[in-house]
């Protein structure tokens, strides 16, 4: 019995291994990365259960894989770009070995592209790996783009081997089969070279595809005009970035601006242009913004059924929100979320796009230029092609913020938007710890330096300087309400608060307390101050004649004799 057992498990680990074995070659041979997907019983993908939960990428050691996990097991196929230039981004093809039958299916919600398919079926049937075409030059790939590759035809494979078995007569089966494969490989590279060497037919469909036009057309035309979201601060039709350190409120204030122009209303001051907004927040969950958008509806003198028809937001906070992430070559690589965020952009049609953050869409290098160059050239394209603007909300490097440029990692992301925007907090003595500076650090197409102050007023900024007045009453009804609250709890626990400053004072006295809301002194002594002249509170003395004390009563309440103040 034990001899028995024993064999049975030697009989077993090679199964194992070959299906591991196979799954190494695949994804070496199909430059891809390794996968688990979802399943049926019978072992075929579930493209139903897919569209729902996705796939798992595996980044461990393939030995560490439970048996159970075998049948999942298959290699992703997403770089597309690299081979057919033309390809659309967010291709993606699942590759599962079913016991020696390889299953290849495109599983992203593009239309099909059976060009990938076919491109993974012939590597796998011809064994001509993928990774062979990723040798050759991004130039000489570039300017092939289009043209047919020359390959030797795969019937040939045997009688390259039969002619190499005649020459090295000493030679194992399998080096055979690694020399016939180089030299296929070699002729693949040799025919590109070649079709560079004629430049003409080699870049005719790039040329038919590369759009070129006359100055001369435009004469006597009307110049068009600069289209603008927010004048001065955010362009139409391109990418702008925000940043601010954190806790400043750079994701209230996109938000804000995103309601704004979903309800046709002004905000702080500045005018956005009134449309449809999308906002992708990666930062926060679905409660954190539902309690932001009431404030800031509220604030606005609105109401949540507004925004119907008018904007969307996708709490990502609790999901994996990355758009773009480096393939294996350090090539950036757009993800099935960035695919279907350009197709809820397209069916939705918004004029403003709120992207929050960065550091949790871009998986990339931030310090790496040509991988934040591609990430912003993919959304200022997204945002010509649907007619946009894009607000892209980034944190500050700790150089960005010691220098006060605001700027982080690599200089691409600076210099690949056409507008920039640092949101801080104003220094120097006596500042209020509400106010907020929003600075113009780069404009291509307006002044650099420009300065807007908002200050932070129950959930919601405004204007600092000449607040909207419908905005206005909305923030002084709030602060007067806790003022009244407050000074009625303060009075029925018998803590008594008045009008004179000491330890007494009432709106110092509320502003540290718990339930103060961010109001600060000033706020609420300018409440005191309208609450007295209007008569909803009132000032009384208690106590005997020698030794009279204020104390400041909501006038509704009864909490004492009424007194005349002593002159």
């Amino acid at each position: 019995m034990q001899a028995n057992s024993a064999a049975a498990d030697i009989l077993h680990l090679p199964a194992r291994a070959v299906v591991l074995g196979r799954v190494r070659q695949m994804r070496q041979a199909l430059y891809g990365e390794t996968a688990l997907f979802p399943v049926t019983p019978s072992g075929d993908l579930d493209q139903e259960r897919l569209a729902v939960e996705g796939f798992d990428f595996h980044t461990g050691n393939l030995d560490s894989l439970s048996d159970a996990d075998l049948p999942r097991l298959g290699v992703l196929v997403d770089t597309f770009k690299r081979f057919i230039p033309e390809a659309p981004l967010g291709v993606r093809i699942a590759v599962l070995d079913r016991g020696g039958d390889v299953q290849v299916e495109q599983i992203d919600h593009l239309e099909p592209y059976p060009a990938a398919t076919e491109m993974v079926r012939n590597a796998i049937r011809t064994g001509i790996p993928l990774l062979a075409k990723a040798d050759v030059s991004r130039s000489m790939a570039v300017a092939l783009a289009g043209a047919a590759w020359t390959l030797l035809p795969a019937e040939r494979f045997d009688e390259i081997c039969a002619r190499l078995e005649q020459q090295y007569p000493q030679a194992s089966d399998k080096r055979i089969e690694r020399m016939a494969t180089r030299e296929i490989h070699s002729h693949e590279v040799a025919a590109a070279a070649s079709a560079l060497r004629i430049p003409h037919e080699a870049a005719d469909d790039i040329l038919e595809r590369l759009p070129t036009l006359d100055p001369a057309v435009w004469a006597g035309k009307p110049v068009p005009r600069r289209e603008w979201f927010l004048p001065g601060l955010i362009p139409a039709r391109t990418v702008t970035l925000l940043s601010g350190d954190g806790g400043t409120g750079k994701s209230l204030l996109a938000h804000q601006l995103g309601v704004a122009s979903a309800l046709g209303v002004s905000t702080a001051g500045l005018h956005p242009t009134e449309g449809k907004v999308l906002y992708l927040a990666a930062e926060d969950d679905a409660d954190e913004l539902h309690r932001r958008t009431v404030d800031i509806v509220t604030a606005l003198g609105g109401d949540l059924a507004d925004l119907a028809g008018h904007m969307l937001i996708a709490p990502l906070a609790d999901q994996d929100a990355t758009l773009a992430a480096p393939g294996r070559d350090g090539v950036l690589l757009f993800t099935r979320l960035h695919a279907a965020l350009e197709r809820l952009v397209e069916t939705f049609a918004p004029g403003f796009v709120i992207l929050d953050t960065a550091a949790d869409l871009f998986a990339g290098d931030e310090i790496k230029r040509n991988q934040v160059r591609t990430f912003i050239a993919a959304l200022r394209k997204l945002a010509l092609r649907t007619d946009c603007a894009v607000l892209l909300l980034a944190h500050p490097s700790v150089s960005g913020m010691q220098s006060g440029t605001g700027t982080s990692g690599s200089t691409g992301w600076s210099n690949s938007v056409r507008s920039r925007l640092y949101l801080t907090r104003p220094t120097g003595d006596g500042e209020d710890p509400n106010a907020r500076e929003l600075t113009v650090m780069k404009s291509n197409y307006g002044a650099v330096g420009d300065k807007v102050r908002v200050r932070w007023e129950a959930g919601a900024f405004v204007a600092d300087s000449l607040m909207e007045p419908a905005m206005m009453g909305v923030i002084n009804k709030k602060v007067d309400d806790l003022f009244v609250a407050l000074l009625s709890k303060f009075n029925r626990l018998g803590q008594r608060v008045g009008v004179s400053t000491g330890t007494s004072y009432a709106p110092a006295k509320m502003a540290k307390h718990d339930d103060a809301r961010g109001f600060n002194k000033r706020q609420l002594e300018q409440a005191m101050q309208r609450l007295l002249e209007a008569g909803t509170i009132r000032l009384i003395w208690e106590g005997p004649p020698s030794h009279q004390r204020q104390k400041l009563i909501v006038t509704a309440d009864d909490f004492g004799p009424d007194r005349i103040p002593s002159a």
